[in-house]
């Protein structure tokens, strides 16, 4: 049974990577089906919901992630994407500030905290997180 939800997981990851969010959204169902529990199948199927514009059922989806696994960066910085979407801008910076905390050198949360700064100091965020990502690359 493990196998088979590490094998839709990774399935819901890739339909991702290539864009093809619907696919996504159904092999990460059918991952949940199997295992209720797996933070990574409520994370793919948040991420393809955000993709195809369905900002609640993203957040819902993104809230059990974050739940289940509260040290996921990735998760926290979707989170962030989404409530920003939905305009509720303070919770967006808290989502953001938390994916940071957890991963300080990643830059997209960075560059990202700088969107939703936008359009005040923007530039400084954006900047800071592109040294971030050359310091990170270069190692």
């Amino acid at each position: 049974m493990k196998g088979a939800l590490n094998a839709l997981v990774e399935e819901a990851k890739s339909l991702l990577d290539s864009g093809r969010l619907g696919e996504a959204l159904e092999a990460s169902e059918i991952a949940l089906e199997e295992e209720s529990n797996s933070s990574l199948a409520w994370k793919w199927k948040g991420i393809a919901l955000l993709g195809l514009d369905r900002y609640q059922e993203a957040f819902e989806s993104l809230e059990h992630a974050v739940h289940l696994d509260p040290f996921d960066a990735e998760s926290w910085n979707s989170q962030g994407d989404i409530l920003l979407n939905l305009g509720r801008y303070e919770e967006a910076e808290k989502s953001y500030d938390q994916a940071m905390a957890i991963d300080p050198e990643y830059a997209l949360f960075w560059i990202e905290k700088g969107v939703e700064k936008c359009p005040l100091d923007s530039e400084v965020w954006s900047y800071k997180g592109f040294a971030l990502f050359a310091l990170y690359y270069s190692r």
